[in-house]
């Protein structure tokens, strides 16, 4: 018995050591790729509609106070410097990635050292599909950073409910204001891991009521935070400003399951359809996804109104899905497994699979510095399938060696899959059939996260797993 642990043992110390080579490898090109890059970073669409916004313009339901604001302090402080203010939220936004990453790892128990924590927390920042994010000038990397801490916060509430510090309700009552600031969606989003909190919380405290400790202003303080951030976008948005189609479940359905059948589907559109449309109009909103809320949103809220065309919107989308199930259910399903596991499908869609903005975003990635962009992509996607091997391998081994796992275990595991089927089914719906990977960097961090997980519990088998010999 000893002498198959002892096996086993050193099966662990040489998977840990490979995975180590392998994260590293990962962490010294993205470090590289980040220096090359960080003067110049991404050209987005979304980009100009924030600086806009920083510059006085208005603000659409789609965007958060938070980051207009970010970009104009930046470029208060840059302007005596000759601008380039860019630089500075590039600087920002991966000092924030790096101190959420370290912190998330540390509350979640994954680093038996602060140096160790650093590391994990380098292999998280230079993932291959976020690092670009922290180089453009969207709200997508401190937003995927934030929530990535409160996701941390939460686990550290759940490992030990009853020790929880005073101000635990504060930070994430904080977290989740910042992050709907930042992306209002993140009002729904976050609200899963906050409730999953209040809930652990909520019972190890009348727990303690019965000893006179119950303090219930600390949910109330959370529930007040989120909701003084709903009200500072709302008094600060200007719906329908922006020019693109009203942010509600009618304009994401009309965008998820009709396009691009606008111009096949012509002849079973309502006749109200038909007199803002021709079947011509209908192929050119077919044409790219983002026509739909450039274009037929637009044409069709200015002449019925916001209401009225809310309506229209449903009655379309519930025509296609009935005319074309198959295929629209297909196309979903095409989609929701890609937000499911964006590192693994990237690399089939960058071969040339699917429809996807996967190109576009490769190809603003490698506009500095193409070889090592191609060099540096490649290996990660590549790796990761390898580091996935690895983890389950290490599965595998766990169960020659199975013990009984803790309820709060599970529970942490539990709420990690709840969020990472809703950030994935989320984006999915809110889509247009054309898969986003910036928009689930949550999803992509927490497959890493898994595995540095199964790096932490290799790398333990030293001082953690020892066996004693003298038995």
């Amino acid at each position: 018995m000893i002498k198959k642990k002892l096996e086993l043992n050193g099966i662990k110390q040489v998977l840990s050591r490979f995975l180590f080579l392998l994260m590293s490898a990962q962490i010294v090109l993205g470090l590289l790729w980040t220096l090359c890059n960080l003067t110049s970073g991404g050209q987005f669409s979304e980009t100009e509609r924030y600086v806009e916004a920083a510059a006085g313009g208005a603000l659409d339901e789609y965007m958060g106070v938070l980051y207009p604001v970010l970009i104009r302090v930046a470029q208060f402080i840059t302007s005596p410097f000759g601008g380039h203010y860019e630089v500075a939220l590039y600087l920002l936004q991966s000092g924030v990635a790096l101190s959420c990453y370290i912190g998330f790892i540390r509350l979640c128990g994954w680093s038996g050292h602060r140096r160790k924590a650093v590391t994990g927390g380098l292999f998280l920042l230079t993932i291959p599909l976020c690092v670009q994010w922290h180089l453009a000038v969207l709200p997508n990397s401190l937003t995927s950073s934030l929530y990535v801490l409160l996701l941390g916060v939460v686990v550290s509430v759940c490992r030990r409910p009853e020790e929880a510090k005073e101000g635990v309700a504060g930070q994430l009552g904080a977290l989740w204001a910042l992050t709907i600031l930042l992306m209002p969606d993140y009002l729904w989003l976050g609200a899963l891991p906050v409730l999953f909190a209040a809930v652990c919380m909520i019972r190890a405290h009348i727990r303690q009521a019965r000893e006179g400790k119950w303090q219930s202003g600390k949910v109330i303080a959370v529930l007040l935070a989120a909701l003084l951030s709903v009200c500072i976008n709302h008094l600060a948005q200007e719906p329908g400003s922006g020019g693109r189609i009203q942010k509600s479940l009618g304009a994401s359905m009309v965008s998820r399951l009709v396009w691009p059948n606008f111009g096949t589907n012509y002849f079973f559109w309502p006749e109200e359809i038909k007199e803002i449309m021709t079947e011509e109009d209908g192929q050119v909103i077919s044409q790219y996804a983002d026509n739909v809320q450039l274009i037929f949103g637009p044409l069709v809220e200015g002449a019925y109104g916001r209401e009225e065309a809310d309506r229209l919107y449903w009655y379309m989308a519930i025509r296609c899905l009935n005319d074309r199930t198959k295929e629209t259910l297909q196309a979903l399903f095409e989609d929701l497994e890609a937000y499911l596991c964006p590192p693994w499908v990237v690399k089939e869609q960058l071969d040339g699979a699917g429809l996807s903005y996967s190109g576009w975003n490769y190809g603003q990635m490698r506009a500095a510095a193409p070889m090592l962009t191609k060099w540096y992509v490649n290996y990660g996607l590549f790796v990761f399938r390898v580091e996935i091997g690895i983890s389950v391998l290490y599965g595998i081994i766990k169960l020659f060696c199975r013990k009984r796992g803790e309820k709060r275990r599970r529970s942490v595991t539990a709420l990690f899959l709840f969020c990472f089927i809703l950030q994935a089914v989320w984006y999915t719906m809110s889509g247009a059939g054309m898969m986003d990977y910036g928009n689930v960097c949550v999803v992509t961090i927490l497959w890493y996260s898994a595995i540095w997980t199964v790096y932490h519990k290799l790398s333990g088998v030293n001082t953690n797993e020892k066996l004693d010999e003298r038995v």
